[in-house]
């Protein structure tokens, strides 16, 4: 007859697995430009579990895009950037929008049955011995 065993030690297991988990497969979909975004990520434990945040400022615009929108400079008259390799200055641009990249959304969708799995194994390897 099998025997309960494990407690909070077991659930201290499965969320170190389902943190390392989680973190493989956004490693794999977050976009990457210059690394800035996928080295903002990091992970939180909370009472129910853990929470995985970036704290790059633009994170959800490339999750979720944005609408078309004007551009301004902050803290100078005009902006400057190169087009064909010349400089130009403007005081203001156009941004036609972006439809985002959505690897949050797509993370989510592909650990589910990963996620399972390794709950299934915790219970039984740290729940119930012979």
């Amino acid at each position: 007859m099998a025997r309960l065993r494990g407690g909070p030690e077991a659930l201290e297991h499965f969320l170190t697995d389902a943190e390392d988990l989680v973190w493989r497969e956004l490693s794999i979909r977050v976009p990457v430009k210059t690394g800035t975004l996928l080295a903002s990520m990091y992970t939180t434990r909370t009472p129910s579990g853990f929470t995985v945040t970036f704290s790059a400022p633009y994170a959800p615009f490339v999750e979720a895009g944005t609408q078309p929108h004007f551009i301004y400079p902050r803290s100078a008259k005009a902006l400057k950037f190169e087009v064909a390799g010349k400089t130009v200055f403007a005081a203001y641009v156009f941004h036609p929008g972006f439809s985002g990249r959505w690897f949050i959304r797509e993370t989510k969708e592909a650990i589910i049955e990963p996620l399972t799995q390794l709950a299934l194994a915790n219970m039984t390897k740290y729940l119930f011995a012979e």
